[in-house]
């Protein structure tokens, strides 16, 4: 009998073990089998299409991120079918220069009285109601006309310049939005409250709201971002049963900028989760001046709100400031972005990706690790 033991207890120790670095391995990294999306932005294409169909699959490239100019060119659409490659449509909602351009008063109002707008950044009031219906009807149009795999929508939320908002940055609590007279009127009948009349001007009306009624505030601003993601929603796959659905992130996590995620651009991640497929936060670190880990710490943060497949977005090359993105820089970026718990990446973007032939590469190898299957 002791014989039998000394045989069988280290036989058990040994399945122990290998159970043990099973568990860890699956947590590790992605399920065999189970395809990545590797994704690219794209804006506009005027060489050879069949030349950049074949540079995508070299790269492993399974989805292209496009705008509407390329949704719209039948040849680059119908080439995406025959190569397998997946395309959504980048949908701007409340970003539209255009709009604004042609009707100024559609614009959102920081809380100093000012035109939502910093540099090219230029908001649409998401309260809006004939705006947003114009805008459900132009999606479905989009897609009538398009037939694209999906959408991915951009803008969608409340306006901050979040690309030059650094680590130890402290916000302008006055730049928050939205105190148009319509916003400020809805705002108190809806959660019934009574600016003071003492409040005369726009600076003193948001100090009051932002001092004593934040929450309700922020709460208020969340519920009109999602009530135009669950409309959307509904208008895409009524049009095209099936569609799918990928929503634009800022890269702030819960506790970044003294909640800023949820008072000053207002996107409510577990509320918003339910109505799209993926989630895809812009974790452009070089940008903002991040390290690698922070962007798998973005993933790890929106993942913890949410079920979906989380679609990281790293940028290529930089961006408002002037310091190099070096290929190392960028290597580190996409391991960390290909890290558990992500369910891929989107490169931000195919141009200046397709100018780099080292950062290509990079990709390209990084990429062959993951044994990508066609989408």
């Amino acid at each position: 009998m002791k014989n039998q033991i000394r045989i069988i207890l280290p036989g058990i120790l040994v399945i122990f073990f290998c159970l043990a670095c099973l568990s860890w391995f699956t947590t590790a990294a992605p399920a065999p089998g189970k395809a990545m999306l590797i994704g690219t932005k794209i804006y506009e294409y005027k060489d050879d299409l069949s030349t950049l169909f074949a540079a995508w699959q070299r790269l492993g490239i399974n989805t292209a991120f496009v705008s509407t100019d390329l949704a719209n060119n039948r040849k680059f659409m119908d080439l995406a079918r025959d190569r397998n490659i997946a395309v959504f449509i980048i949908l701007p909602v409340f970003f539209n220069p255009e709009a604004l351009a042609k009707d100024p008063g559609l614009f959102a109002v920081t809380g100093h009285g000012l035109p939502a707008q910093d540099d090219w950044v230029e908001f649409v009031c998401p309260r809006r109601l004939e705006y947003r219906r114009q805008r459900l009807e132009y999606i479905r149009r989009l897609i009538r006309d398009c037939r694209p795999d999906g959408l991915s929508i951009d803008f969608i939320r409340y306006f901050a310049f979040w690309e030059m908002v650094y680590p130890d940055a402290r916000l302008d609590p006055l730049q928050n939005t939205c105190f148009c007279p319509d916003c400020l009127k809805a705002f108190q009948k809806d959660c019934k409250l009574q600016i003071p009349a003492r409040m005369a001007d726009t600076p003193a009306k948001a100090e009051w709201i932002l001092k004593n009624h934040l929450s309700a505030w922020a709460k208020w601003k969340q519920a009109a971002i999602t009530a135009m993601v669950r409309d959307i929603a509904a208008a895409a796959r009524q049009e095209k049963p099936g569609i799918k659905l990928n929503l634009h992130l800022v890269p702030w996590r819960k506790g970044d900028f003294n909640g800023g995620m949820g008072s000053v651009v207002s996107q409510d991640i577990p509320a918003l989760a339910p109505l799209v497929d993926y989630l895809s936060p812009m974790c452009y670190a070089h940008m903002v001046r991040q390290t690698p880990d922070w962007i798998r710490s973005v993933v790890q943060d929106v993942q913890s709100q949410a079920a979906n497949p989380i679609l990281p977005s790293i940028q290529v090359k930089e961006d408002y400031i002037k310091e190099t993105l070096t290929p190392a820089q960028f290597s580190a970026y996409l391991k960390a972005a290909l890290a558990p718990p992500s369910a891929g990446v989107v490169f931000w973007s195919w141009e200046t990706l397709a100018a780099d032939s080292v950062k290509e590469e990079i990709a390209r190898s990084l990429i062959a690790t993951l044994a990508v299957p066609g989408q």
